[in-house]
């Protein structure tokens, strides 16, 4: 089994490649501090600084894509995410009722959408790639359950399958990043993963079903009801020819990656 990531742990001696490891240990430092800060009277920080909450769950979200194929995460990094990700929603929520334009409402529903949907596939890399079979389905139910809180901050009232909500996410995420960057490769392999999941089936009937991983039917006309709910399932149905595409890429390095503009870098 690999082994686990502790939450303090400031090293990361299993990786070799000397840039990567620089990048990556930036990034676990930052949850380290988080954890530090709040068993320590700074704590309370946490409590009213929607800001620090947020780049919490970023750090973690670029740590997750990579270092899973080195280490275990600790409960102690998936307790605190859970603390950041109810902060963030309390708090944002605060600033989106003092808002009066019904325009700001809708773009601050969408921010808090997206930092929530972060955590839903922070949850869901845990639940696809652990070792720890008995905590797999812990993540996964977490996953799904961020990602209702995602639509339902946004207003989405009839959301797309969640296999395909997952697609989406990652196919959004990889956009973010240029070819080349160790990330964005990651993350386009994990939507390759996920296109192989959601495959389209035709069934003898001439009606067409999709299935889902976990068992889930649904018919073609009621996809087609979802994506018009929500764009997320745009991209995926641009890329519905792309199905079989090979998932696995070389990893590169990492002095070529770009964080997304919009996205706070740790400091």
């Amino acid at each position: 089994m690999k082994p686990i990531l502790d939450i303090q742990t400031s090293k990361l001696d299993e990786i070799t490649e000397a840039k990567q490891k620089e990048r990556m240990e930036s990034y676990v430092n930052f949850l380290r501090r988080y954890d530090k800060n709040h068993k320590s009277r700074i704590g309370y920080m946490a409590g009213i600084s929607v800001w620090d909450n947020k780049i919490y769950i970023d750090n973690f979200y670029w740590s997750v894509t990579y270092l899973y194929q080195y280490y275990e995460f600790s409960q102690r990094h998936f307790e605190l995410l859970n603390i950041a990700a109810e902060h963030v929603e309390h708090l944002s929520q605060g600033e989106i009722d003092l808002l009066s334009a019904d325009e700001e409402k809708e773009k601050a529903r969408s921010e808090l959408g997206d930092d929530l949907d972060k955590v839903t596939l922070i949850f869901q890399t845990a639940a696809d790639k652990t070792e720890d079979r008995e905590r797999a389905p812990f993540y996964a139910a977490m996953a799904r359950k961020y990602s209702e809180k995602a639509d339902a901050a946004r207003g989405i009232t009839t959301a797309p399958r969640h296999c395909e909500k997952i697609l989406a996410l990652y196919e959004q995420a990889a956009r973010k990043y240029p070819d080349g960057c160790v990330i964005g490769e990651l993350l386009r392999e994990r939507a390759a993963e996920y296109r192989i999941k959601c495959e389209i089936k035709e069934v003898p009937e001439a009606r067409t079903t999709s299935f889902s991983s976990s068992g889930e039917v649904s018919t073609l006309a009621e996809e087609e009801k979802t994506s018009e709910a929500t764009p997320l399932l745009d991209s995926h149905r641009r890329s519905g020819n792309d199905l079989r595409r090979r998932g696995a890429r070389g990893v590169v390095p990492i002095d070529d990656e770009e964080r997304p503009p919009s996205s706070p870098s740790p400091s």
